[in-house]
């Protein structure tokens, strides 16, 4: 027999999968291009003057921590090329002497989505802005976790973000999340399971769960922004 329990608030669901695809944490890279904010030029015809980008990259108000950040650049045209931007203090990263052309920047932080955006090198300094999400889901469990992960809701199944593997912690944290529905898996040794639904929104964007195991046989899901408990027995 399957237990199903609905902690918190219930939609109307579609199939037992309850995995309501929500805009924002699974938008391809290329869709948040446009938050990139290059300076602009007079012209953009390739040369062979060399110029340098300055990426400024911010994930809320502090600058983000450089070693969870990269920078990488794609040089489209005239020729093909590519590299890593270098530096970091201060969130700024940059990468000099470059000929002019047309790049694609492509930013990651953490262990939210990356980021792209295509950029035009046409003067000797070319500063482009890009603003990273910054959310994140705290998960305290008391006990072992042989399997755990969060997965942002897409497909069936949904995209993994984080995944741990017979971790002992008792506080692990996915950050640089962007905004909307996530799913928390955990498997224990003895066949507990838990499935939590998280929605990070604007007003709650730091969002802390405490994992209980269930007996085997058992299915736990939290559905965080709906009310109500509501216990269903599946046989």
């Amino acid at each position: 027999m399957l237990i199903v329990r609905f902690a918190s608030r219930v939609v109307p669901a579609c199939g037992a999968s309850l995995l309501v695809a929500l805009l924002g944490c699974a938008t391809p890279a290329a869709a948040d291009s446009q938050r990139a904010q290059p300076a602009r030029s007079a012209s953009s015809t390739p040369g062979t003057e060399l110029g340098t980008f300055v990426v400024l990259v911010t994930a809320g108000a502090a600058a983000p921590d450089p070693a969870r950040v990269s920078v990488d650049w794609s040089r489209l045209d005239p020729a093909p090329a590519s590299g890593t931007a270098t530096g970091g203090a201060n969130g700024l990263w940059r990468t000099d002497q470059l000929p002019y052309g047309k790049y694609e920047l492509t930013v990651r932080y953490a262990d939210g989505v990356p980021r792209t955006s295509r950029v035009v090198l046409d003067e000797p300094r070319e500063r482009v802005d890009v603003a990273m999400p910054y959310d994140r889901i705290v998960i305290r469990t008391d006990r072992p976790v042989h399997e755990l992960s969060v997965r942002c809701v897409s497909l069936w199944q949904g995209t993994a973000v984080r995944a741990w593997t017979d971790t002992t912690e008792a506080q692990l944290a996915a950050e640089g999340l962007a905004l909307g529905q996530y799913i928390v898996h955990a498997i224990y040794d003895k066949g507990g399971m838990i499935v939590e639904h998280v929605r990070l929104t604007d007003a709650q964007a730091d969002v802390v769960l405490d994992l209980h195991p269930v007996p085997p046989g058992e299915v736990q899901l939290a559905l965080t922004g709906w009310s109500g408990p509501w216990t269903t027995s599946l046989e």
